[in-house]
């Protein structure tokens, strides 16, 4: 399923019974003092996936998530700067949708952080345009995969987004390494398959 609980495509709106919950969390870690970051994490493959294919409609996805952006903006526009919103998770990973359309684009590839950089210059504008707080919030964006080594290579250009609120504009690596200590399902206690590795 979707977790942002579209109503429909053509508009990207959100249930707002599912978006009076987001809310009821964000409040959770602002009254308890923490930041929070909103982001498009796993959607079912339609965007993390689908849309760095060789067979996507990048004008489509690029619509769709400048609508899903603005709507979730709109929500948020009126909350201080505690609130983060981050353009997605990582780009490029994780399942397809079943209306996936081509191969998955090389993620160390130009082509593949052009599309990016355009998404993620989509979502840029598509929250700015909302006002409100959001006309300064801190706005996350993602490398390739969101690999460190992918933002180190000369494929991907942060510096090609623009933004028109100054120094609001954060990049996202993840770093899994290394794997035996941060996601494998290795147990520790197994000192002869550590061994091995």
């Amino acid at each position: 399923g979707d977790v942002y609980k579209r109503q429909d495509k053509e508009n990207m709106t959100i249930d707002p019974v599912w978006m009076k919950r987001i809310k009821e969390i964000v409040n959770y870690g602002l009254n308890a003092g923490l930041c929070v970051i909103i982001n498009e994490h796993w959607d079912g493959g339609w965007m993390e996936h689908d849309a760095f294919t060789s067979g996507a409609n990048v004008t489509e996805y690029k619509e769709m998530f400048r609508k899903q952006w603005t709507n979730i903006a709109k929500e948020f526009k009126t909350y201080d700067q505690r609130v983060l919103f981050a353009a997605l998770n990582e780009p490029g990973v994780g399942g397809a949708s079943p209306q996936v359309q081509g191969d998955m684009l090389a993620p160390d590839s130009k082509e593949f952080a052009d599309r990016l950089l355009a998404y993620e210059q989509v979502f840029i504008d598509a929250v700015r345009a909302t006002g409100g707080n959001n006309a300064s919030r801190v706005l996350i964006v993602q490398t390739p995969k969101t690999e460190i080594d992918l933002a180190a290579k000369d494929s991907y250009d942060i510096t090609r987004l623009k933004d028109n609120a100054k120094n609001r504009l954060m990049a996202e690596v993840h770093f899994y390494d290394p794997y035996i200590f941060t996601l494998s399902l290795i147990p520790i206690s197994e000192p002869t398959r550590l061994r091995r590795i």
